[in-house]
């Protein structure tokens, strides 16, 4: 698969300053984000994929996957089918952004501007 032109993908604040991702890991998080964002989809693309994404080895893909993973930020469920195994991985939605009232992304340790002592809304 080639990465169109047109393709693109989002890599929020949040996952520098609150995750601390950089580089490869970054942009493998931001993806699998991307596709599973919502709690309940599973990003089930292949290592080819995210290597052509972060213009990485597969071996390379392999090394941030398990990083993401071994820090809890991603989780990761494998089946094996005809005894081949198959991965699919989410964001931990322990580690990501909750939805306040007011539609605003607060990351879930970040506590919310009304339970700051001395915040005016």
């Amino acid at each position: 698969m080639a990465i169109k032109n047109e393709n693109f993908i989002l890599i929020q604040g949040w996952m520098i300053n609150n995750l601390k991702l950089s580089g490869n890991d970054l942009l493998v998080y931001a993806i699998i984000y991307g596709f599973t964002q919502d709690g309940e989809q599973w990003f089930e693309g292949s290592r080819s994929y995210l290597s052509e994404w972060c213009n990485s080895t597969k071996q390379g893909i392999q090394k941030n996957l398990k990083r993401l993973v071994e820090s809890n930020l991603i989780l990761k469920k494998e089946t094996f089918i005809n005894n081949v195994k198959f991965c699919k991985y989410k964001a931990n939605p322990e580690h990501t952004p909750q939805k306040e009232k007011n539609g605003v992304d607060v990351p879930k340790d970040t506590p919310s501007q009304h339970s700051l002592p001395g915040a005016t809304v």
